[in-house]
This record gives structure tokens, sequence and C-alpha cells, in this order.
């Protein structure tokens, strides 16, 4: 087919979609409050059916148009066609999509389009040179400025290889494209784990960047630009060329490499080199010139080839050898020594006034020894200094910060800054003979000579040298497992020092307690949560038949069916007269007599005792056989009176029969039935997360939205209803639950869903027409408030908005109703729903059932938790576990380790942290034997074989005062309610015992303090008065069961005014910051969205900023930090490393097909293993933003905007937090690693996490 008709038939195509979605979205238009909402995503599932209708028919015509157009596209645009809709779902095989659509996915599926359409043009134009096109493009569409188009070329390598300069230097400067994006490749292209005879099609330009078309074409000019802009020249396409390989074949840009890189020092290569050194091989050469310099001489000498021998292979190093430290060298009477720690030269014949001299090696420190460098400059020469001070043996540091106090000195050397540090070693790895950098404590610009190892100014006025020396860790036994970094000139007489290594690094790295999965699947679209088990482990091999429960249960339906169809017959006359009211009931009714004359409890009986016969005739009379010495007639005898007792306490003993709808009698359901609100109190383990919602379902209730506290339970408990829901008679059939998290779903549409208390309260917020007069329901919708102790803001968030919904508009009665569960209840809940007009409420409390296994209770008041511990460790058996809870997540890993270096190793205790990925608490609880925890371990997670709880009583709770304006965390006594849940863990698989350290009496604090009522309000204000209620929490403290305090409540009011975002009083609006801030989407901190909208409006870096936003919205711990690879992480911090990281995973999503980006497989090829359950949800939320963004025609273009420019992200983040600002005092009081809060009237100091890049 020809080009151009294959083209105009593809925007045709596109055209036709567009124009089909935008009726649609006309049709289900939202108000204009939804409209200004439109950046938060809540529109993940409705409660309407004629939107799911309508959405339906779209999805229908959709792929009806989809076949058509198919059929007449060839070639590239059927693949780009195909491409494009992977992002939503399309499978090209089966030519549909294999989910539905909601509000949230068509307005940015029709941008998407529109994009789609324009960028067949807009690619075209780049290649062609034309400016004018690509940056209206662009102005519109910035998100793809560097993804490939339509022949699978990104728009910079399109004008790079056709010499387009003018366009180039627009896409870098001023669009700010990426200069190392690269074309479209395969996942394992990207990733170089390709295997080269798996090539299906070889194509050279799939993964080349502007520099690749650039060099291959001979564009000198470009070249030198690009590279000057940091384009990477040792970057592989698919056919693992690097651009230096491509421009080998045109003679300027082969010139070019070879005077811009370093070729050797000792030697010279012949052939420019293909990688960096950090990527070379392991080698047994040397490439480097040992030099020294006496302090009367300025220039550097060098040692013999001999000497230059002695002192590399004294920096090699293996594992079982010490340093040498010094080298002595020479023949009488002409010796002397060199230190390797310092670099020093003795005097001739050790006198040290005697020609003493600084010692240095010029080359790279990886190539030659891999060990890391700590980089040193001297200054030779200075016009500004007047007097030249004599030559200084002492090692001065360069201030990282202005210091009025620093006075520059020649002949002396200075250590470098981690910054400049790192800037030199990145330019050595890549080769390159010259740099630039500023130095701040000289203020001027100097260019680097990485081949002679000088720097001078521009002008010449200031010169100097450079040198390294090694970086030193400590090989001591106790440091064997970590990295302890020292210093070269500190006292070693008590230290073994060694080189830090590349290799070291790695193995100690690998040392990480975090296990990776090895499991390769798309953990982008899935949740790993799900496949964590409900189901605890009994290790036992006698379970229920299968076949035969099966059997049981088809035949009581085969009853069943029999009853109700002669039942049937008598309702013939009411159906013919279309009375259906007497039919439901008189069904209803005949089903409960049925299930009340033949319970299935009766049939499923039988085969329990079946299958303890089973067992015991399995791991019992069996294995009498296999027993090399014959059981006496005496042990027999004992054996079966003891299993006579086991038979007959399985039959009679209450404990052992089986849970099942009983608990949630009909009163229960004709409760929820005949009230709008009921409340629930009932134990953990009852059922009313998983059974009574299916119950419900059973009634005819549109849908059940049922909340959980976190992401976990929402995805286990989905799973569990489905796999012991599922029907029987087709297994395959609509799963009867789905769930949605914040940037997830799985089945939204079901008839249960469940939800993050979050992501309900969001919507309850901000979308007016969740629930109307006009939502077209056939009974009602119930919202299930689980988990109601736990006394969370968002928990009373929920309440509060529903409450509210029901105060203004009593005739949602009709609609809805309420359900809030809870495993104790203040009375302040329910008394909220009393005082609301033609509201009925009632209160349901469950008899508390007792645990299958018995549970014994011991105080031990105030005693040490490790010592019971070891205590119960001696007296345990070989499976049995021991769950600890301590208040904090530092207790947790100081117990941890303090319990190994007590028992010398014997007793290994595990973390269960919040952080964690789910494999690992699996793993870990899978495998352990003594577990210590904070509160994650009270509902989430499952033990197998759990006998002792050891409960402090503590739990640590953030508290804000408005005062001094800080949320600090304070050690408190936990609830009941908290007590309760820990105590529950026990008594499920086995009989437990509880110890109890604490010394108050439980029940004098039945209820936590409602989170509402100590925490920091400001964002709670903000997002109230930007939701479409515009009002804050003056208006709604009268919804929430316990308001916050009026003080508290204007505190915030006035800080919002201070801030700028409310106009003076007696206004109530925004100001037109506050404006631009109810604009963006919500980061969940007003601070950073302040921090956002600088690096928008002010900084050029508002990309950065939603990197970083992503990231830091999911890590809620710091320890994670030490296992990121050390070439991602930054010499300016813990941000910038997280940037880091974020950028390089987005740069290999952006440059695959959708459908083969695999996150699991990218991170464990790039070392993020162990952070990547945060990189999962931090990718999940940024893909959110950008969607957001992208409506939002002001930011749209900005958001794209990538610096990488530490200082430009610093101004960002200061303005949300610059009451955050410590400075450090190493240099005022030598306290390494303290720092004190800038500008407080407080001495607030704090100290560096030990977990920080920078510590």
């Amino acid at each position: 087919m020809d080009d151009e008709q294959d083209k105009k038939n593809l925007k045709k195509c596109f055209k036709d979609m567009i124009e089909a979605i935008h009726e649609t979205i006309e049709q289900l238009r939202p108000t204009e409050q939804q409209l200004q909402a439109s950046t938060i995503d809540i529109h993940s599932f409705t409660l309407d059916k004629s939107e799911d209708t309508a959405i339906d028919l779209l999805k229908v015509k959709l792929m009806e148009m989809l076949n058509n157009y198919v059929r007449r596209l060839s070639g590239i645009c059927r693949n780009y066609l195909f491409k494009f809709l992977q992002q939503y779902d399309y499978d090209e095989n089966m030519r549909n999509f294999t989910s539905s659509f909601n509000m949230d996915t068509l307005d940015p599926f029709a941008r998407d389009l529109e994009a789609a359409l324009a960028s067949i043009d807009a690619f075209a134009a780049a290649y062609k040179g034309s400016k004018d096109p690509v940056l209206e493009f662009l102005n519109k569409y910035p998100t793809l400025k560097d993804k490939p188009g339509l022949y699978g070329t990104t728009l910079l390598y399109s004008a790079a290889r056709n010499n387009h300069e003018v366009l180039v230097r627009y896409l870098i400067e001023s669009a700010q494209c990426a200069i190392n994006a690269q074309n479209q490749q395969q996942l394992e292209d990207v990733l170089q784990t390709h295997v080269e005879s798996t090539y299906k099609q070889i194509n050279p330009s799939s993964g080349s960047t502007a520099l690749h078309g650039a060099c291959y074409n001979g564009h000198l000019k470009i070249v030198q630009y690009l590279i000057k802009r940091g384009a990477d020249y040792f970057i592989r396409n698919q056919i693992q060329e690097t651009p230096i390989m491509n421009g080998q074949r045109h003679g300027n840009i082969r010139e070019f490499f070879e005077k811009f890189l370093i070729l050797g020092y000792s030697t010279t290569a012949k052939t420019l080199p293909e990688k960096p050194i950090s990527e070379r091989p392991e080698n047994n050469t040397f490439d480097c010139i040992w030099e020294y310099k006496s302090v009367s001489n300025p220039q550097w000498s060098q040692f013999s080839d001999d000497e230059s021998k002695e002192l590399s292979e004294a920096l090699i190093i293996s594992p079982d050898e010490e340093m040498q430290r010094t080298i002595y060298l020479g023949v009488p009477p002409n010796t002397f020594s060199v230190s390797i720690v310092d670099f020093v030269r003795s005097g001739i014949n050790r006198d040290p006034n005697n020609q003493r001299a600084w010692v240095r090696c010029r080359g790279s420190s990886i190539f030659n020894y891999d060990c890391y460098a700590r980089w040193q400059i001297m200054l030779l020469k200075h016009t500004g200094i007047q007097t030249a001070s004599p030559a200084s043996w002492n090692i001065t540091d360069i201030p990282a910060v202005y210091d009025s106090k620093f006075q520059v000195q020649l002949n002396c050397w200075y250590n470098c800054t981690n910054k400049i540090n790192a800037r030199l070693d990145d330019a050595i790895n890549y080769r390159r003979k010259q740099m630039n950098m500023e130095l701040q404590f000289l203020k001027d610009d100097f260019d680097f000579d990485l081949q002679e190892f000088t720097l001078q100014n521009s002008d010449k006025t200031v010169s100097g040298c450079i040198r390294w020396i090694p970086k030193l860790i400590a090989n001591d036994e106790r440091y064997r497992n970590k990295i302890h970094e020292i210093d070269n000139y500190q006292n070693l007489s008590h230290v073994q020092p060694i080189p830090l290594t590349t290799k070291r690094l790695r193995e100690v790295s690998k040392m990480s307690p975090t296990k990776p999965s090895t499991k390769l699947d798309d953990d982008f679209k899935e949740e790993d949560e799900n496949d964590e088990d409900l189901t605890p482990r009994t290790f036992l091999n006698g379970n229920v038949d299968e076949d035969s429960l099966d059997e049981t249960n088809k035949e009581y339906i085969e009853l069943f069916n029999i009853y109700i169809e002669d039942k049937k017959k008598l309702l013939i006359d009411q159906c013919i007269l279309g009375d259906l009211t007497t039919i439901k009931a008189e069904l209803e009714k005949q089903t409960d007599s049925f299930i009340k004359d033949k319970p299935l409890i009766t049939e499923i009986e039988p085969l329990k005792y079946q299958t303890l016969e089973k067992f015991i005739e399995q791991n019992i009379t069996h294995q009498r056989n296999h027993y090399e010495k014959k059981p006496s007639p005496k042990a027999v005898s004992v054996l079966d009176t003891f299993i006579k007792q086991l038979k007959e306490d399985f039959k009679t003993n209450q404990k052992f029969t089986g849970l099942h709808a009983k608990h949630f009698a009909l009163d229960l359901l004709d409760k929820v039935n005949q009230n709008t609100v009921t409340t629930i109190s009932t134990s953990t383990g009852s059922g009313k997360s998983t059974l009574l919602p299916a119950l419900l379902a059973a009634e005819g209730y549109d849908k059940i939205i049922v909340t959980q506290p976190r992401r976990l339970p929402c995805t286990l408990i989905c799973q569990r209803v489905n796999e012991t829901m599922t029907s029987v008679k087709d297994p395959f059939s609509e799963k009867l639950a789905g769930w949605a998290v914040s940037g997830a779903e799985r089945n939204p549409r079901a008839k249960i869903l469940y939800v993050t208390d979050g992501l309900l309260k969001e919507r309850l917020l901000y979308d007016e027409n969740f629930i109307t007069h006009n939502t077209q329901l056939n009974k009602s919708i119930i919202f299930f408030i689980d988990e109601v102790h736990e006394r969370s803001v968002n928990i009373d968030h929920c309440l509060a908005l529903l409450a509210r919904m029901l105060s203004i508009n009593p005739a949602l009665k009709s609609k809805m109703k309420i359900i809030i569960s809870s495993a104790t209840l203040d009375s302040s809940v329910p008394d909220l729903f009393r005082k609301i007009k033609q509201v009925s409420l009632t209160e349901f409390v469950m008899p508390q059932m007792g645990t299958i296994h018995p549970i014994t209770k011991y105080s031990r008041k105030n005693e040490n938790i490790l010592n019971i511990v070891q205590e119960l460790y001696q007296k345990r058996r070989r499976h049995d576990q021991i769950l600890c809870f301590v208040s904090s997540v530092k207790d947790v890993n100081e117990c941890c380790s303090l319990l190994k270096t007590i028992t010398g190793g014997v007793i290994i205790a595990y973390p269960l942290i919040q952080s964690q990925q789910a494999s690992t608490q699996k793993e870990y609880i899978e495998n352990g034997s003594v577990f210590f925890s904070t509160t994650v371990a009270e509902t989430s997670l499952t033990f197998p074989q759990l006998r002792y709880v050891i409960d402090t009583g503590m739990i640590n709770i953030p508290v804000y005062d408005p005062e001094s304006k800080r949320t600090v965390l304070q050690e408190d006594r936990a609830a009941e309610s908290t007590i309760k849940q820990r105590l529950g863990r026990l008594g499920r698989t086995q009989p437990g015992e509880y110890y109890s350290l604490y010394d108050f009496e439980v029940e004098e604090k039945k209820y936590p303090t409602p989170q509402i009522c100590q925490s920091d309000l400001t964002n709670i204000e903000f997002a109230l008065r930007k939701s479409p209620l515009k009002q804050g929490l003056h208006h709604m403290k009268q919804f929430f069961p316990d308001s916050p305090p009026n003080k508290t409540i204007d505190q915030t009011v006035k800080t919002l005014r201070l801030l700028g975002i409310l106009k003076a009083a007696p206004s109530e609006d925004f100001t037109k910051h506050g404006e631009a801030l109810a604009k963006l989407p919500d980061f969940g901190s007003l601070a950073m969205s302040k921090c956002i909208l600088s690096a928008l409006q002010n900084n050029s870096c508002g990309r950065d900023l939603i990197y970083l936003s992503s990231i830091l919205s999911v890590l809620n711990t710091s320890a994670l930090l030490k296992s990121i690879p050390e070439h991602l992480k930054s010499s300016d911090g813990d941000f910038m490393t997280l940037f880091n990281v974020m950028r390089e995973i987005l740069l290999v999503k952006q440059s695959v097909p959708d459908n083969q980006f695999n996150l699991q497989y990218v991170c464990q090829v790039k070392g993020l293993s162990a952070i990547h359950h945060i990189l999962r949800q931090a990718l999940r939320r940024y893909v959110s933003l950008e969607r957001s963004f992208n409506s939002l025609v002001e930011y749209r273009a900005q958001s794209q905007i990538t610096s990488g420019d530490w200082p430009s992200i610093a101004k960002s983040l200061l303005a949300g937090y610059y009451e955050n600002v410590f400075i450090s005092l190493k240099e005022i009081y030598g306290r390494n690693h303290h720092y004190v809060q800038y500008d407080s009237t407080e001495q607030n100091i704090v100290v560096l996490d030990s977990q920080s890049t920078l510590a």
C-alpha cells in the first residue's frame, strides 16, 4: 500500500475514535465543580448503571472501528496503532480491549489520540528541519518530546541525523528534550540482556540516540554540541554500537574523539574505547604514571619503571591480606619510603628534611586498582595571593558551603568536596581529557586537564595540579559486612585500613537482608501483594477430600433446586398478575425455610470426621509399619486411648464446629435493610470483611464498597472472597469482588469493591455526583466502613462526608446505606448519625467468638523484652513462633540487632515493618521463629505457627503542636482496641501464650485518640477549601465524630493566610497563589504542592520535582537508600539519588513498547530489586500525575521540563520546606553528621540518618 495513503487511513482512524470518545464524554459530562477537580483521579468506578452502559457501548463502537481500519492499514502504520493502544490494554490478537474504561480514562484517552494524530505530521517536520510545526506540537503535547514516533525515532534523533542544527538547539535548550533519549527498541536491548540469535529484525536506528545519528552521518558540529550538553558517547543501540563506533568511518569524527578522549597514560591505545572504565573487563595490566614532587620543585618527576610497579602492586590487595601501608624503595645510600595511605615520600635516607615529596598516580584508580578515589587539589599559582606562604603538609578540606574565614594557600593539598569528587570520577570514567567546572571556593571556572592532572582558570591567573589518594575503609572483623570509611590522615594504629574497591562494595550490597523475588511478571500492572495467602499453613497432610466436598456441595444444590422448583409452581398466578413483591417475599421465605430444615453444616460435618480418620490412618497407623523397632503393646494401647479421646473431643467440643453464616443471622441483614446506618461491633476473624459483604451482595444490593486502612488488605481480602465464593457451576464466571487503590485497580465493576479509605475519601470529597437522586440503582449502595477503631484521619473523613451527605440531602437514604464496623466502637461514632434527622440507626453487637485454641495470659510488668524472648526460645517447640510488639521501627531494628549480639547469633530475629515488600514479609514469616514488629503485624499478616506474643503495650503516635508547628513522634500506651488486635493474633493454629509487659490497666483507655485531633490540619483545611465544598473545618467540624479544637482550626487558617494562600481576614477566598496551588493535582502535602509550583513557575525543573514527589509519597523508610547501586548515588544527597533512580527507570520505559515493559525485570538488571516494590508504586503515581498535568493547559509544558540541576531542585524544595533547613555543625563544632535548624528560636539539633547517601 502507498505510504501516504496508509498515513491518511491512520489519521482517519484516530479522528473517528476521538469523535466517538468526545460524544460519550459529552453524554456523561460532569458538573463544573468536577471539571475543576479533574486533576484528581477519582472516577475509577461508578455507581450509576447508565454510565457503565454508555461506556460499554463506546467500547464496542471503538472495537468495531478498529476492526474496520486495521484491515486497511499495513506495516508501520498498523504497528504504530497497535503499540499506541497497548497502554489502554488492547489485545491485537484478540482484537479487543481487555479492561473496561471509566470516566478517569476517557479524557486522557482522547488527548492521547489527539497527540498521536498530531505526531504524524510533527515528526515528519522534525525530519525535514521545520521548526515551527515542531514547536507548535510540543506546546500542545510535551509528553511526546522524548518518545518515539511513527517510525520509531525521537524528534531529536530525526533533527540530529539530518544536520538540522537550529532545530537540535531548540529541542535541547528550549523544549528540554532528554539528550540521551533512545529510539524505540526491545526491552532486552535497552537493558543489554539480549541474545543476538533472538533478533527477528535488525534495525540500526533502534535504540539509537541523537548522537548516534549525528556521528553516523558525520555531522561534526552537532556531535560537538551534543557532547558539550552531556550526550553519552558509550550508550549502545540495538546492534550494540556506540556513537563512537558509528562515527569512525568519518575522518573528522574519528579525529575529534582521538583528541577528546584519553587513550592512555603509560601506553597509548591504537583504537578508540568502546566502554567507560567502570564497565571494563578485569585486566592484569597497569596504565598509569607514578610521580613525585618536592616542595621546592614545581615540576613532577616520574618514578622508575621498577618503582612504579612496586607501588602499583601495593594497591592490589587480596581479601585475606593486610594493606602494606608503607613501601620501601631505592638502593642504599639513596633509600626512601612511600606511604600508600596518604601518598607521601619520605626524605632521602629517611631524613624527613631531605627532599620529602608528595606522590601521585596519574591514571584511573578504578581501571588500575579497582579502588575508589579521594581527589585533592593543590594551587601552585594565584595572582591574588600577595605573599607566598610556606608549603604545608597538613591537608585542608574545601568548604562545602561559604566560609568567610577560609583563606586560600599555595603548596598545600585540599580535599575535594563530594560534588567535585563525583564530577572528577565521572570525567575519568568517561575517559575525558578536558572538563570545565566551577570551583566555588575560588569563585571561578576552571579547566581540568585529566591527561596531565592540572587545572587553570580561563585567564591563567590561577593554576595548580590534582591527584587522588585511595579511599580507605576499615577491614576489622566488626566491619567485614559493611562499609565504614576512614580518614587517610587520622591515627590508624587501631584500625586495619584497606582501599574501597568496587568488588567489596558489590559484596556488601549483596548482604542485604532483603531477598528479591526471581519471579519475572509484569508488576507494573499487577500487585505482588496478590500473591499473599490469607490461609494459615497447617503442616498437616490430611486435608478435607476436595472431591467429596465438591460432591456434597453439588448434592446440596440439587436438593435446593428441586425444592424451589416445586414452590415456584405455586406462584404461577402471581407471575401472571405481575405481583413481583409477593413472589420475591415468598421465594425468600421458602429459601430460609430450606436452610433452616437442611443446614449445609450438617451435610459437611460427616466429611470432617472422615478427614480425621484418614489423617490418623495416613500419619499414625501406616507409620507403625515403617518403624525399625516395633512399638510395645503398652505404647499402642496408650496411643489408641489418646486417639479415642481426640475423636470424642472433635465431635463434642464447640471450638471444632465450623464457622458459617449463623454469625450474621437474618436479623442483622434485616437491620441493614430497615435502617440507613448500622454499626457492628465484632471480634477479629468473625468474617465481617469477607462473608458479610458476600451475603449483602446475595441480598441484591447494587454495590458494596468496603474500605480498608491500607492497600495490602484490599487485595488480600478481595482474593480471599473470590477464592471462597467462586461459582461451583462456572469457576470462570465473573469474580464477585474487586479492589481499587490509588493508581491501580482490578475488576472495579464487581458487586463487592474493596477500596482504601483514602480513595473513598477523595471520591466523596471531590465528586458531588458520586451518588445523587438521578443515580440509577436496583436497590441501594452500601458504604461499609471497616476497622473504624483505628480512627485514622481518612476514616473520620469518610464518616464526616457521609454524615454531611445525609444531613444536607436526607432523601439519599433511599439510595445508600452505611455499615460501620469495628472491634470496639466509641459512642461518638453512632452519636454522629443519631442526630441526623430522618436517618435511622441500629447497633449490632456480635457475640464474642472464642478462638479455635485457648490463650493463656501472663503479666510480666516492666521486664526486659529480650530476656523474655530468650526464655521462651528455650522452651518452645521446633516450629513455634514468637511475635514481639514494640513502639517504633527504630526499636524493631535495635531489638533484632541486640538479640543477635547477645545470643552470639543463636537467635535470629526478623523485622516486620510497613515499608517492606509483601514477598519479603511472607518469606520471613515462613522461615523465621522470632519477629519484632510495629502495628503492621496487628492485622495484615498471618503466622502459621504463632505460639507466643510479647506486647510492650506501647505505640508511637505523630502528634502536631500548632504553636511550634512541629509534628513529633510521641510514645503512648496502646488503647484497648489495639491490645485486642495484638492478642487476637494467637489461638488460630495452636494454643497461645500472651505476655504483657505494660503496667497500666487496659480498660482505662478503650479507644485511641482520633488522629484528626492531634494532626497538622493545614493540608486538610486546604483540601476542603479547594474541593467543591469550598469550606473548611469550621464548617465540617459538625460532621466529625470528634472534631478538632477550635483553637487548632483557627491557627490552621492563620497559617494559610501567612503562607499567602488565603486572603487577609475577613475574606475566605484564595489569593492568586492559593488559586494556582488549588489547580494542581493532590500531592498529599501542601508543602510539596508549593515545591511543585515553584519548580513549574520559577526554576524550570517541573518534571524533576514530579519524579521526586512520586517516589517520596511512597517511600516511608530511608533504610532502602543503602541498597541503591553506587553509580546512581549522588554526591548532592538523597534527593538527587532518588531522582537518578526515577530517571533511570523512566528512560527505559519511554523507549520500549508498553506491553514489553517489565518493571521487575528492569529492576533486577539495574540492581534495584531491593526497592522494586517502592518503584512499582512510585511509577504508578508518576503516570497518574503525568496524566493529571496533561489536562492542565497552563502547566502542561512546564511539567515535562527536566533540568537535573540540584541548585534548581533545591530552590524548589525550599519553597515548601523552608522551615526544614539545617546547618552542619562540622565546621562550627567539629561534629560530623550533626545539624542545627536554621533561623529557629530553639536549638533543634538533629543527627543525619545513617542510611543517607551523605552519611
